[in-house]
């Protein structure tokens, strides 16, 4: 599958590997966003701590799409056994005000703990993992001042990420995303409730052990 074969749904074996090396795992990734989440995906495989570790297949839900449906459509599929497939993941976000909010949500986290599937959540939304790259973030946000945060610091007017000036900074969103979850287990501020954060960190951590790994295997 192309780098760039962006939103395409399949349930065709993973074709993407990077280079010559034989990729050492398979991922299958579940997205509500069409894409921001995708372009950044795609941006991450080419970081040279990711590059050629594994194969990543994105499933782009259809348009209204909620965190519940797409953890349980990552359920079926492993459930069936579809491809040759290592690690299973969703990606979504919390949203602020609360009434935005998928009224499954627990019931989406819980089923996916339950089916060991990766779960890389943004409270409120992914613009506050793109936000991690440029500078801390500890206020609480809604979902609009994250989207306009976000835009101020990369100056961008639509949906795309530039894959350079994000992953020269991936280093800096990993260390502030897992302070964040640091700080909220120690004052005990509890899911959905704490916002700000962002486990993408988790994925990211993942993708590059598996191409660590791959790389002493060879």
């Amino acid at each position: 599958m192309s780098a760039r074969n962006r939103g395409k749904k399949t349930n065709k074996p993973l074709t993407r590997v990077q280079g010559t090396r034989q990729a050492n795992a398979t991922f299958r990734i579940y997205a509500e966003g069409e894409v921001t989440e995708v372009d950044y995906v795609h941006a991450l495989l080419n970081h040279p701590d990711i590059a050629n570790g594994s194969a990543v297949e994105i499933v782009i839900e259809e348009s209204g799409a909620t965190p519940y449906t797409l953890v349980q459509r990552a359920r079926d599929d492993k459930k069936r056994g579809i491809g040759d497939i290592d690690h299973f993941w969703c990606v979504f976000d919390v949203e602020s005000p609360p009434e935005k909010r998928d009224k499954h949500l627990s019931a989406a986290i819980d089923t996916a703990r339950a089916n060991d599937i990766g779960l890389a959540v943004s409270n409120p939304c992914f613009e506050l993992w793109l936000i991690l790259h440029f500078e801390s973030a500890t206020a609480h946000l809604t979902t609009n001042e994250a989207i306009r945060r976000r835009r101020e610091l990369d100056a961008s007017t639509g949906k795309e990420v530039d894959e350079d000036r994000y992953m020269d900074q991936l280093t800096q969103a990993m260390r502030r995303a897992e302070k964040l979850d640091s700080k909220h287990k120690d004052d005990d501020t509890q899911f959905p409730e704490n916002n700000p954060s962002s486990t993408m960190y988790k994925l990211v951590h993942q993708l590059m052990k598996e191409a660590s790994d791959s790389k002493l295997s060879v």
